[in-house]
């Protein structure tokens, strides 16, 4: 079956179960809305190919919640998830995909949906996080020269698709290693997704990952992140030698 199929081109840290009811088949994503229910994307055979769909529960659970979805609304939601080339569609999200794009094209769309699903925390409440910034600048401003600094690197030999990328991947000399900038649940589960990826690959690189302590990452987000990282830290601040000492060699 094509569910099927589908399931098995992501890994576990990206999918909670599979289900087909009648002509009706999704995938229980582990992105989720900002209510704790999982994400749940819908796919659908059509002539130009494979389409993603939320079935129209993003925008339903926006009325459920007393807010109104006018055109200027919808447009605001076009708008914010088209970096994810995903678009709205009689009120269902949706975004076209290729067997070959799944993996990539799965996450996007979870994140757009999420994305959408926070619509009025994004637009009044959060600000940008600058901690992957903040990062990059000690990263370069301590490590040695040698000690090549990649961002949003991926390991084409095993990842093709570019669907798990790293934020920093630390190499050229001494042992390899991989840090992550934490700074949502949604970035939470991905980081641990590319981790277990790799790992599943054969890929044994150490990992750290740095967490935004002012971004109240949910508790379930950090023990996902905790079980597939070796070195987990809170902040930058009073944990730079610890930082940079795991960047020099891939060890603490």
């Amino acid at each position: 079956m094509l569910i099927d199929h589908i399931k098995e081109k992501l890994c576990n840290e990206l999918v909670v179960g599979s289900t087909t009811v009648g002509d009706r088949s999704f995938l229980s994503s582990r992105f989720q809305y900002p209510d704790g229910d999982y994400i749940n994307v819908y796919f659908y055979e059509q002539e130009e190919g494979l389409v993603f769909s939320d079935n129209g529960a993003t925008i339903h659970k926006m009325h459920l919640r007393g807010m109104q979805v006018s055109q200027s609304r919808i447009d605001a939601i076009k708008s914010l998830i088209s970096m994810y080339d995903v678009n709205v569609q009689e009120d269902a999200l949706i975004a076209k995909t290729s067997l070959e794009d799944i993996p990539a094209r799965f996450i996007s769309f979870c994140k757009a949906i999420e994305r959408a699903g926070t619509l009025q925390t994004q637009f009044r409440h959060r600000k940008s996080s600058q901690l992957a910034e903040h990062l990059d600048f000690l990263l370069r401003s301590e490590l040695p020269a040698e000690r090549g600094i990649a961002r949003d690197w991926v390991d084409e030999a095993v990842d093709s698709s570019a669907s798990y990328p790293v934020d920093f991947h630390l190499n050229s000399t001494g042992r390899p290693c991989n840090i992550f900038a934490v700074t949502s649940r949604e970035k939470g589960t991905l980081v641990s997704a590319v981790c277990n990826y790799l790992k599943a690959h054969g890929r044994e690189y150490p990992s750290m990952a740095v967490l935004d302590h002012d971004r109240n990452i949910p508790e379930r987000s950090v023990e996902r992140v905790r079980s597939s990282c070796e070195h987990i830290v809170f902040g930058i601040s009073g944990f730079e030698d610890r930082i940079i000492d795991f960047a020099k060699s891939g060890r603490l």
